[in-house]
C-alpha cells in the first residue's frame, strides 16, 4: 500500500480559486467546490430561454452567449426557495487540458467571488487535490 504523501504527488493541485478557459467566454476565475454535487456553475444575467435554445449575458466579460439546452436542474437555495436553472455545455480548458462538453448551470452569481463553481462531478473528472489555501 503506498503511503498518503505518495498517493498526493501523483495528483493534480488545484487552487481553491483557479482560472478556468470557457468556448465563446474567455478564461474566467472559478472556485472548486467539492461539495457541490450539481452541476458546474456558470455567472448568467439576462437570460431567454427559446424552444430549446438559452441566451444569456455573462457578467465578467459581458459576452452574449447562446446555447443549446441540454437539461434543466431544480436547486434548493434555502428557506424552501427553489430555483429551476437551463443547462448547457461548454468545451473548456482547464491546467492545460481540454475537456468537451461539460455542463454548467446557469444562475446569478453577482454577490460570489467567481462567476463559476466548479463541482464535484468535474472535480472527479480531474482526479486532483483541491489545496484550500491556494
Amino acid at each position: 500500500m503506498k503511503s498518503f504523501f505518495n498517493y498526493c504527488k501523483e495528483k493534480n493541485v488545484l487552487d481553491l480559486i483557479d482560472d478556468i478557459t470557457l468556448d465563446t467566454v474567455g478564461t474566467v476565475k472559478s472556485m472548486a467546490d467539492s461539495g457541490n454535487s450539481a452541476y458546474n456553475v456558470l455567472d448568467a444575467r439576462d437570460v431567454k430561454i427559446n424552444n430549446n435554445e438559452v441566451e444569456f449575458t455573462t457578467t465578467e466579460k459581458n459576452i452574449k452567449v447562446t446555447k443549446p439546452i441540454i437539461d434543466s436542474i431544480v436547486i434548493h437555495i434555502g428557506s424552501g426557495v427553489n430555483e429551476d436553472r437551463p443547462v448547457v455545455e461548454f468545451d473548456i480548458k482547464f491546467k492545460n487540458k481540454t475537456y468537451n462538453k461539460i455542463k454548467f448551470s446557469l444562475a446569478d452569481r453577482s454577490k460570489n467571488e467567481t462567476p463559476v463553481l466548479l463541482g464535484r462531478e468535474f472535480l472527479t473528472k480531474l482526479d486532483a487535490l483541491i489545496d484550500v489555501n491556494g
